[in-house]
């Protein structure tokens, strides 16, 4: 955090470097404003000088103000000498005899002065004046590179909120072709989602098993809308038409640059431990722990809900299947997991 560097910045003057007083200050709209201060009279000489107008002719004196308009140190080895008044008054009726003012950068831009007042006279020779200078620059660079840091977070956090909406957006195409699994691809991701939290996954992940679920069956776009809503059971030659939605959901996704494997998740979703799934029979760890959760909330869902070749068959049916499952085709972690959420802690996808 800033403010907390700055203030340890200027604790480590005072505690460790025994100056009377160190404080910071920043510049905007042609004040300089007090951020953060370290010493014992601190407060008392500090009170007033809470914003300081840059502007003002009565200001231009001061170090601090001298500093930022320079961008150049500036030192003061005898307050008592100085000609700026009313400043040299205030500063010596607190015991301030020299001080130094240096200006603060963060890359290429001055934002403010880093100021510092030690209770002699001569405080501040050459060794002083170079040290403070390199901590100065440091207290820059940090500054530099926590701003840096947040922007870049920021940065990640739109684009993040882009791509969610990108996934929001293919999830709802599918629907829209297909009434009988409309909110199916949501419910499969809510329940993802829930799993992958009770299981203890990374935000990350848990993010990765929603996101995924949303678009787990993008590719039933390239399966004719007349076999998706058949009323009836579809025959093999069908069913194979309908197998294929998950090389197509991959060929759909893989050309977007998303941060996260989706397109890989959606095309092992219906892989099964026991190598008996499709479209490459993938075996056990080979699957992965994202498609394993993908894949247990998609049986579950699809039990649950109603389809056009038959009415909804009830939680407990579905959770019955996955438990007929578990280990063999079904990740049994998961299907634990499951289970638990539904029958022990009321977990609906209503």
């Amino acid at each position: 955090d800033e403010t907390e560097l700055l203030q340890a910045m200027c604790r480590v003057v005072v505690e460790v470097g025994g100056f009377a007083l160190a404080w910071v200050g920043y510049v905007a709209d042609q004040t300089l404003s007090v951020l953060t201060f370290a010493g014992e009279s601190a407060g008392r000489y500090l009170e007033a000088e809470e914003r300081i107008d840059l502007n003002a002719e009565e200001q231009s004196c001061r170090p601090a103000v001298r500093a930022i308009r320079s961008g150049e140190i500036q030192v003061v080895q005898e307050t008592a000498d100085d000609s700026c008044l009313p400043w040299r008054e205030r500063v010596l009726a607190l015991g301030y005899l020299s001080a130094i003012a240096l200006p603060l950068r963060s890359g290429d831009h001055l934002i403010g002065t880093f100021s510092i007042y030690a209770a002699e006279s001569g405080g501040f020779g050459e060794q002083e004046v170079a040290l403070l200078s390199e901590l100065a620059d440091d207290m820059g660079y940090g500054i530099h590179a926590l701003r840096a840091r947040i922007e870049r977070e920021r940065f990640l956090s739109q684009l993040q909120g882009s791509m969610q909406s990108t996934i929001q957006a293919l999830a709802s195409t599918v629907e829209l072709r297909d009434p009988y699994t409309a909110g199916h691809q949501r419910r499969v991701a809510k329940l993802a989602e829930a799993l992958a939290r009770a299981a203890g996954l990374t935000e990350e992940q848990v993010q990765i098993a929603y996101l995924t679920g949303l678009v787990h069956d993008i590719g039933k776009i390239a399966v004719p809308a007349e076999i998706l809503s058949r009323p009836g059971r579809l025959t093999e030659t069908e069913m194979s038409l309908v197998r294929t939605h998950v090389e197509a959901g991959y060929e759909i996704l893989k050309g977007i640059e998303f941060p996260w494997p989706i397109a890989d998740i959606v095309r092992q979703h219906h892989e099964r431990l026991d190598g008996s799934g499709y479209p490459n029979g993938l075996k056990g760890e080979a699957i992965s722990m994202e498609a394993r959760i993908i894949a247990i909330s998609d049986v579950v869902e699809a039990m649950i809900t109603h389809r056009p070749y038959r009415p909804a068959l009830g939680i407990e049916t579905a959770l019955a299947e996955i438990e007929r499952e578990r280990g063999d085709k079904l990740d049994a972690q998961f299907v634990d997991l499951c289970i638990a959420l539904f029958r022990e802690q009321g977990f609906t996808l209503d």
